[in-house]
């Protein structure tokens, strides 16, 4: 068995999930007067703060990683030489870290003696926004004070929850210790691996960090409730995990918090539906966010998964001729498994450029009678819709002279239990900005192309080609594809995608009927008998 009293908080999330205004705290504002003591602005530290500040802020930001370092050393130097782990079943240990935090933000308050010693908190807890000069370890402790000191000691809800009597930290087993200390790893990897100002990047790319924490903690709330911990164990660990995330101000993450620890379990028949798809080179759309995301990502991607859906495809590179990263969906396989999350019930696979009209073995259907029915009409671009009843879900899948896109309507709450490019969002390295990408083209600014005054052409034939899309996003998109491809004719398959977002949400009351249905019955049904699924090839000309 595995003791997790002690945990990896080296490699937690840093503070880059905090999502504040410039670093804004209002309930300071009335008492202090100053806007310098109401908002830290790492957006323009150099700018907003000397260098005498800068640099004595950090000799007090040293002084307790410099303690903690050396107490770790001194008592705790064979457990862990990398001084990476803080323990949880020392209370003195805790309220050691609790008065020497005090202490740093006393340190940081004088040099501003006009602000709160809660303003040196603060500035201290969020040195991670900072840019890399200001960051000299970004230690565990800083996301943790607000979820365990109170004053100069550990809060009394924190002492009930990580002393009572009844946890027992090593009941996880040895293997899933060890993924719940790996939860925070693709995270983690993305973010240090992502250059420039903390602050300015998450708020550039806050959708993709905002869903990657919503995956940590979901991987760490899995390994929980999987385990064979009493309820006072998983209570600790579930505390735990909430640790591995920075100490967190933001409503928005706040209930992604909540949200995760709730709602373990899927609610298909949920009125609150979302779409979610991908279209032309290729543009993301994803739950939160209206506006498309152009994202390259090439190669194989998992576009949404979950224990009852996984959705993958393969991008190609469009054109290798110029430097805009654009890519398409060339291979797509979608895998719907049963009720319980484990048999895999059916695939449906495009490829080659073909819309199969079947299943990958062959069957018009998947259990049911009267759903078989495939409507085929040849010489057009066909749409393919699939419905996975028993949770709720329908499929559209479209190709376009050999690309592929779809569009997924599902409730929101299978949305936010999944992982992939459609719940966690596009990678920072993997983000194309259109309307930056296409002024500079258009400019003559990027490396590749024909020249200008034939790009100028090209602009204004792309433009004209799709000035008659409603849909400001799916605009832009189609101008990007049509100049990038260098092919007008790519508006349709734009205006088909415009269609299928509309249209597929009066798919809603049919879907949740059937899973109202199917739940009511369910329990005392087989799981065979829990699905039908059925697909239909329409013709693009009958819509």
């Amino acid at each position: 068995m595995s003791d997790l009293s002690h945990v990896n908080v080296q490699k937690s999330l840093p503070a880059v999930f905090i999502v504040l205004a410039v670093l804004t705290f209002p309930s300071y504002n009335t008492v202090l007067g100053t806007q310098e003591c109401s908002s830290i602005n790492w957006y323009h530290w150099n700018r907003t703060y000397s260098a005498d500040f800068r640099d004595s802020a950090q000799c007090c930001a040293q002084s307790i990683d410099n303690w903690l370092g050396l107490f770790r050393l001194q008592e705790y130097q064979q457990r862990d030489k990398t001084l990476s782990y803080i323990v949880f079943e020392n209370r003195t240990f805790w309220d050691r870290i609790c008065r020497q935090w005090l202490a740093s933000a006393r340190c940081v308050q004088a040099l501003q003696p006009k602000c709160s010693v809660q303003w040196g908190s603060q500035f201290l807890r969020n040195r991670s926004h900072s840019p890399t000069a200001f960051r000299v370890l970004t230690h565990g402790q800083y996301a943790f004070y607000d979820r365990t000191c109170d004053g100069d000691r550990v809060s009394p809800a924190v002492t009930k929850l990580c002393f009572h009597k009844d946890v027992r930290r090593s009941c996880l087993t040895n293997t899933e210790a060890e993924r719940f200390k790996n939860c925070t790893g693709l995270t983690m990897t993305e973010i240090y691996n992502t250059p420039g100002n903390f602050y300015q990047v998450y708020m550039e790319n806050k959708e993709r960090w905002d869903g990657l924490a919503r995956a940590a903690l979901r991987c760490m709330r899995d390994v929980i409730k999987s385990s064979s911990c009493a309820q006072h164990s998983q209570d600790f660990f579930w505390h735990l995990a909430k640790l591995q995330l920075p100490a967190l101000f933001n409503v928005s993450v706040l209930n992604i918090e909540e949200s995760v620890k709730d709602s373990p379990e899927v609610n298909f028949a949920d009125l609150k539906r979302c779409t979610v798809g991908v279209y032309g080179d290729p543009h993301l759309r994803l739950c939160e966010q209206r506006r498309l995301v152009t994202c390259s990502a090439p190669g194989r991607q998992v576009f949404l998964s979950n224990q009852f859906v996984e959705i993958q495809g393969s991008n190609e590179l469009v054109n290798q001729s110029h430097d805009s990263r654009a890519t398409t969906l060339k291979w797509l396989r979608i895998t719907m498994k049963s009720y319980d999350g484990k048999t895999m019930l059916a695939t449906y696979t495009a490829s080659g450029g073909k819309l199969p009209e079947t299943f990958d073995d062959g069957s018009r259907t998947v259990l049911g009678q009267g759903k078989d029915k495939i409507m085929l009409m040849t010489g057009f671009v066909t749409r393919v819709v699939i419905s996975q009843y028993a949770v709720g879900v329908v499929y559209m899948v479209r190709h376009w002279k050999g690309n592929y896109f779809f569009s997924v309507r599902m409730a929101e709450n299978m949305v936010w239990e999944s992982f992939g490019l459609l719940s966690t969002g596009c990678p920072k390295q993997e983000f194309i900005g259109l309307d930056k990408w296409i002024g500079h083209w258009k400019n003559g600014l990027t490396r590749y192309g024909p020249s200008r005054v034939r790009r100028q052409i090209r602009v204004t034939k792309c433009t004209d080609a799709c000035k008659d899309i409603k849909d400001e996003d799916f605009q832009r998109a189609c101008k990007f594809d049509c100049i990038v491809t260098d092919d007008p004719q790519i508006s349709t398959m734009t205006r088909v995608g415009v269609t299928d977002v509309r249209e597929i949400v009066k798919s809603d009351p049919e879907a949740i009927k059937m899973a109202v249905k199917i739940h009511s019955s369910g329990r005392s049904s087989k799981s065979s008998t829990l699905w039908i699924l059925m697909l239909f090839v329409i013709s693009f000309n009958t819509l």
